[in-house]
């Protein structure tokens, strides 16, 4: 039961439309950012943060994973799932991009998007 729910988790992210999506602009600042700090999640998703990570092929990116919200002098910072936005949306910081699955009705409400939606979010934009 639990590999087919996997299965299912995978094929709605890979054939699922962005609730928010400011990946243009995550992009943009992927180009011109001289570091990138990848604030992972959880253990369980590591293996799809090495795949994006080989995606976004960044000469000086250093993934990290917390124990309490944290921001350092990256350039731009890419911050994987709900926890991370939860414990760092307050920073209200530009440089910080959030990639997420949107998993409870408060954190949807919050965002204006339907819960189960996936999201590229920066406050700029």
């Amino acid at each position: 039961m639990r590999s087919l729910i996997i299965l299912v988790t995978i094929d709605k992210a890979l054939n699922s439309e962005f609730a928010i999506d400011h990946s243009k602009q995550l992009k943009k600042a992927l180009e011109s950012a001289n570091s990138v700090l990848y604030l992972g999640e959880n253990a369980g998703e590591i293996v799809f943060d090495k795949l994006f990570i080989q995606t976004i092929n960044h000469p000086n990116l250093t993934y990290a994973v917390r124990g309490a919200p944290v921001i350092n002098d990256a350039d731009l910072i890419i911050s994987k799932g709900q926890g991370n936005l939860e414990g760092l949306i307050p920073l209200n910081d530009d440089r910080v991009f959030f990639l997420l699955m949107v998993k409870c009705d408060v954190m949807a409400e919050f965002m204006k998007v339907k819960k189960d939606s996936f999201v590229v979010y920066n406050a700029s934009c």
